[in-house]
């Protein structure tokens, strides 16, 4: 698939992409809420207090970092929807086995499809020496456009759809934020097929408003 064309459906699609899941609270019978996300993984999973009745800041943060700098690796972290190792902050990769639901969303029998977001401006606590910054830009590599365009265009999309979205450059692969991001926010989940017994290797850099850099790695592996 040609960059044009991948500019082209990313714009198309980014006008029917839609968020992750709001912070739902319970209902006027008193039963549990259908979900407790606010929207933003990386700021600790949101659970249901049965005793209050409401949602509630839980203590994981499931979200993977992508880079080593403790400096600036918190700006701009994934979210994969799946089992993850306990050690996220060293880890760039994610192993799914084919037809495992908890990671495996489809029901291909020869594909592993991950559900994957990019958050951007993130203040993680596990990153005491990072501050998070507002963000300017998210731009994928054009290898990734030639090496994997449909995953490529999944997150172009997802990425274009976030406030004050747009694309631009010439290859499609440069997402600019007017105005800048300012808060934690994520992408809709983006589904990410990936072949029986191969990887995906995604790559994405992230610009913050002071032009700091913040270059993040993610590998996807069906077994």
């Amino acid at each position: 698939m040609s960059p044009a064309r991948v500019l082209a459906l990313a714009l198309c699609l980014a006008a029917f992409a839609g968020g992750m899941p709001t912070r739902a609270h319970a209902d006027a019978g008193g039963g549990d809420p259908l979900d407790c996300s606010d929207g933003n993984p990386c700021n600790g999973t949101e659970v249901y207090d049965a005793a209050t009745a409401a949602c509630i800041d839980g203590p994981e943060r499931p979200c993977l970092t992508g880079g080593r700098s403790p400096t600036a690796a918190c700006v701009g972290e994934w979210y994969v929807d799946a089992p993850l190792p306990s050690e996220l902050l060293k880890t760039i990769g994610v192993t799914c086995d084919e037809g495992d639901p908890r990671c495996d969303h489809d029901a291909d029998p020869t594909t592993c499809t991950f559900h994957v977001a990019i958050c951007v401006a993130v203040a993680d606590p596990r990153l005491p020496a990072c501050v998070a910054a507002p963000v300017a830009a998210y731009a994928l590599p054009r290898s990734t456009l030639r090496k994997a365009p449909l995953a490529a265009l999944a997150l172009l999309s997802a990425l274009a759809a976030l406030p004050g979205a747009r694309v631009v450059g010439p290859y499609g692969n440069d997402v600019r934020f007017e105005p800048v991001i300012a808060t934690a926010n994520c992408t809709a989940l983006a589904a990410l097929p990936v072949p029986a017994g191969k990887r995906l290797a995604l790559k994405g850099k992230l610009t913050t408003a002071g032009g700091r850099p913040d270059r993040d790695r993610l590998k996807l592996a069906c077994r």
